[in-house]
């Protein structure tokens, strides 16, 4: 009985971790709506946690050895696993703003062309809530414009080079007019965030240039922090990119 009380709390940990696996793609195959999944998860958080707990208090009492105890460990640690990214993804959608996209020009957003008829009828650039610029310099004080001196063509081609290293997919590349647009798919939920790049000369002397980007979520009424991290990784890699060629 104790051993198969054992295998049972094998069993229930591998269970744990199957239904935080699928919470994800259940949503993106749209079988479960978000505020569903995040219930899930948190439910999920909460019995992973008590699996853990009871895991130990099994050790401890009856101080199994061997596979057995091989296997015990190994399900404790796949609960805390479980545990952890259920509570991770659960405060980022409990601290994130209700910002849907934030964009490096406040007050001229670069505009999406080719993306735009997929955008689920989002507002354009000029009609932000509000509110929106001062969420934005509040939560994401960051989020700027980048500023080099570097041929223009160098520098787009740099950037195409950065998009693909990040595994974003190309939608559309406009040298002439300095614009590139990508989406970027998140590999558990499927949250689809579009994103506009823009690269302006600032003068005809120099090679001055001036980058701005704009990322929005396809859907919902937050990004969860995504096109945040997404700009600001994007820069930095930019720039790095550009640095080493």
């Amino acid at each position: 009985m104790f051993y198969r009380l054992g295998s049972f709390l094998v069993a229930v940990s591998v269970l744990v971790g199957f239904l935080v696996l699928i919470a994800g793609p259940l949503y993106r195959w749209q079988w479960m709506a978000l505020t569903t999944a995040m219930s899930w998860l948190t439910w999920i958080a909460y019995f992973g946690g008590a699996v853990v707990l009871a895991i130990a208090l099994w050790i401890i009492w009856r101080r199994p050895q061997g596979l057995h105890l091989a296997l015990l460990i190994c399900a404790a640690g796949l609960s805390v696993a479980s545990f952890t990214v259920a509570i991770q993804q659960l405060q980022q959608t409990a601290q994130a703003p209700d910002l849907f996209e934030v964009t490096t020009n406040l007050n001229h957003p670069p505009e999406f062309s080719v993306l735009q008829p997929l955008r689920n009828d989002r507002p354009a650039a000029d009609n932000y809530p509000q509110d929106f610029r001062q969420l934005q310099r509040q939560y994401y004080p960051n989020v700027q414009p980048l500023v080099i001196e570097q041929p223009f063509l160098r520098t787009f081609e740099a950037a195409l080079i950065v998009i693909n290293d990040l595994g974003w997919q190309l939608v559309q590349s406009d040298l002439p007019n300095g614009r590139i647009e990508v989406t970027a798919t998140t590999v558990w939920f499927g949250f689809t965030d579009d994103l506009v790049i823009q690269m302006y000369p600032l003068d005809d002397q120099t090679d001055r240039i001036r980058i701005d980007m704009r990322g929005s979520a396809r859907a919902g009424s937050s990004d969860l922090g995504r096109n945040a991290t997404h700009i600001t990784t994007f820069m930095a890699q930019l720039q790095q990119t550009l640095n080493r060629r």
